[in-house]
């Protein structure tokens, strides 16, 4: 990448950005964004969402991929414990031909908290590529997650792929660490981690 940009270091954050170069944008501001992006070359955008734990999040992201052979690829982790409100809208717009885009999406939802999530990636142009995953884990019974995947594909040649999970913890994990000693809320909360770890793991080095 040619550059990388951290928002949280920015005083504000513009809520449009023209790209036309490679870059990496990190979302880690907690509170409410509102911000577009459109690549208008053939550049390369790899967006990481990690805006943490607060009170009350919330993201509004377009991506729209205006030139031939844009990628983008997105990265996301939103977590949530008692009392925790967050909410993701994002949009994915392939507006050109030969367009790729790939959407990793985690969520872990803990305590009484809230969780919605909402995903929508749009072809209208032949040759593109998508990629949209979208999983959650719930620690417990009260915790709440909605999750709204959406693919609009009007090309007939596009390449799209997509999945969703949500589920509790793997009870072969928990079992694993609990028969080594570890209670079950030490023992989830050390599933909870490896699971964000993993995530961070996927992103190709900076």
């Amino acid at each position: 990448m040619d550059r990388t940009i951290f928002l949280k270091n920015l005083s504000t954050v513009p809520a449009e950005w023209s790209l036309a170069n490679d870059l990496c944008l990190v979302d880690d501001r907690p509170g409410q964004l509102f911000y577009s992006l459109s690549l208008r070359s053939p550049c390369a955008l790899r967006l990481i969402i990690c805006p943490g734990q607060a009170r009350s999040i919330r993201r509004n992201v377009t991506v729209q991929l205006d030139a031939a052979a844009a990628t983008v690829e997105i990265f996301s982790l939103l977590r949530g414990s008692d009392g925790d409100d967050a909410r993701m809208d994002l949009s994915i717009v392939h507006r050109a031909a030969q367009t790729i885009s790939q959407c990793t999406i985690q969520t872990i939802a803990d305590g009484h908290c809230s969780i919605a999530l909402q995903t929508c990636v749009s072809i209208a142009h032949p040759a593109c590529q998508a990629d949209l995953s979208c999983r959650s884990l719930l620690l417990t019974p009260s915790a709440r997650v909605e999750v709204s995947p959406r693919m609009d594909i009007q090309a007939t040649d596009a390449r799209c792929t997509h999945g969703t999970t949500l589920g509790g913890p793997d009870p072969e994990q928990l079992f694993y660490l609990m028969s080594r000693g570890i209670d079950t809320e030490m023992a989830k909360k050390l599933i909870a981690e490896a699971t964000a770890a993993k995530i961070f793991a996927s992103i190709p080095k900076i």
